[in-house]
């Protein structure tokens, strides 16, 4: 090797440990068992998203949805309640958050809320998109939803947080 390429390699290697040695930070989903979002919260329902609307919260986007209660899995909640989510799209700019829970209007979910939803009819939904568990009706006409991996009914999920 030549003397000058030998002086680029070290260049770009003292290069690399210098601007490259930097601190990180991610976020890590660990996803928790339905009982343990259960107790954490405020309660777990089905519900149908009727509405959303995305708007500005100060630099971020949210979106709110109107929920209407179908059937009450664990606590006491209102017939309908207002649930914010983080992200949305707002005069064509979108913003979204991996991971995040996306209502879409006119589905239903069994959704684990924030102790402040039961509290005053307006809140989120807990561990992000592991909050909000889409309702698929199967052709055999048995909901299930898809909850860390794992499909279950609606019903075999409502026994386990009963028990």
């Amino acid at each position: 090797m030549s003397h000058r390429t030998l002086l680029g390699l070290a260049l770009s290697i003292g290069l690399a440990i210098v601007f490259g040695a930097r601190t990180t930070r991610a976020t890590l989903l660990v996803h928790s068992p339905a009982v343990d979002r259960a107790a954490r919260g405020g309660g777990v329902i089905v519900g149908r998203i009727e509405s959303t609307q995305a708007a500005w919260s100060g630099a971020r986007i949210v979106t709110r949805s109107i929920v209407t209660t179908e059937k009450v899995l664990v606590g006491t909640f209102s017939p309908r309640y207002e649930i914010v989510t983080p992200g949305g799209t707002v005069d064509g700019i979108g913003m979204r958050v991996l991971g995040g829970a996306e209502l879409q209007r006119g589905t239903r979910a069994v959704l684990f809320l924030s102790r402040e939803a039961s509290a005053n009819g307006s809140g989120h939904v807990l561990d992000l998109a592991d909050g909000a568990l889409v309702i698929e009706h199967g052709a055999d006409g048995v909901d299930r939803v898809q909850d860390a991996g794992r499909t279950r009914t609606v019903e075999q999920l409502a026994a386990e947080l009963a028990r």
